[in-house]
Formats: structure tokens, sequence, C-alpha cells
């Protein structure tokens, strides 16, 4: 999956993201036009937030109304799992160690070192896994 990027100011967000700290001036480190590859995503109690990898080269978990859909297709082998009703991550799918690994997710958005290994295994292994074009 693949998202084009419409937006890098929070002007754009919808109202229910200023619940998670954003503001109208909040600026993302994304480039409009710029095509980012999907790792994963989750459904927040403010919406739709896709995992990739920003202009700082770290993943990051990005509001989906930044973007417009590139590529459509799923990995095949991602999993998918639901929360409590009582937490922020409502559901979410991706690589397997996000959903069988209950403190990945936050691990990951604190870029603690372990958590960004496991993360950048899997885009590796993604992108030695994709077909190579003529």
């Amino acid at each position: 999956m693949q998202l084009i990027c419409r937006f890098n100011k929070g002007d754009q967000l919808v109202p229910q993201r200023f619940e998670e700290g954003y503001t109208p001036a909040t600026e993302f480190h994304l480039t409009v036009g710029q095509t980012y590859a999907v790792h994963a995503m989750a459904l927040w109690e403010s919406g739709l937030v896709t995992l990739l990898v920003d202009d700082t080269g770290r993943p990051g978990w990005q509001p989906v109304e930044l973007f417009t859909v590139a590529d459509h297709r799923v990995p095949a082998d991602w999993e998918f799992d639901m929360g409590e009703p009582t937490d922020m991550v409502k559901a979410i799918w991706g690589y397997s160690a996000l959903i069988q690994d209950p403190d990945h997710h936050d691990a990951l958005s604190e870029l603690k070192p372990a958590a960004l290994e496991i993360f950048w295994s899997e885009v590796q292994r993604r992108t030695a896994d994709e077909p190579v074009s003529d």
C-alpha cells in the first residue's frame, strides 16, 4: 500500500485530531506530492492513522487525511487485532510483531531502539520480497 501526501500542515486535519495535541499550525515532516509506503494502519479514537517513514527518516503514525491512496494493495501477510473499548487504539493491522507484541506499538511510537530494530527488519524483509519491475 502506498499513499501520496496531499497536505503537510495541521490546518487540513479533522477537528478530532486536535484532541491528540495537533494544532492548525502543526507541520508534518512530509513532502506534498511524495509517495510513502505504508507499513501498518491503526484506528485511534481520533481516526485512522498510517505507519510510514517520514522525511526525517524515522517511522511515525500519520493522520490518513493528509494523503490520497496511490496503491490500494494491502500486504497479504498483515495481521489484525482490536483493542478494548477503553483503549486509545481501537484496531490495528500490519506486520506480525505489531500485532503479536502488545507493547510494540507504544515502543515504536517512542522510537525505542528494540522496536526500531524490529521495524527496520520488517521494512528490509518486505523490500526484499517486492518483485523487481522491468
